[in-house]
């Protein structure tokens, strides 16, 4: 066998272990992170009002968008998450979607108020139960 032949086998060999070893740190790190979401939302104990800003109806499977703006001593925070659509915002009615020349378009009920659990230590951490 050619030298430069055994040279570019060991190359490829070794890119494929590095590409492999890349994967697993990745999938380790996105496993990590996933939790570290989980465990901060169990820290959402303290619940507001919140009203629907915006919603954006992009029209593939969880694409859709919802924007939530809520007050928590007296200062203003906003919370977007995508909606699933087995959400019950979606089953209730307080997002509605209408189709329009066959492009999906978002639209928010006039002055819609959804409930909102936040962090009371860190009220930027928050999620929508309702959407869950």
């Amino acid at each position: 066998m050619d030298l430069d032949v055994v040279i570019i086998l060991i190359i490829a060999g070794f890119t494929v272990i590095a590409a492999i070893a890349l994967l697993i740190v990745l999938k380790l790190y996105l496993n990590e992170k996933k939790g570290f979401k989980k465990s901060e939302l169990a820290q959402c104990t303290e619940k507001v009002l919140g009203l629907v800003t915006s919603f954006v109806c992009q029209g593939r499977k969880n694409q859709d968008v919802v924007t939530v703006e809520y007050e928590v001593d007296e200062k203003k925070y906003q919370i977007q998450e995508r909606v699933g659509k087995n959400s019950q915002l979606v089953a209730t009615g307080v997002l509605i979607r209408e189709m329009k020349n066959k492009v999906p378009i978002g639209r928010v009920k006039a002055s819609t108020f959804v409930d909102v659990l936040y962090d009371p230590e860190d009220p930027r951490i928050a999620y929508l139960p309702e959407n869950q």
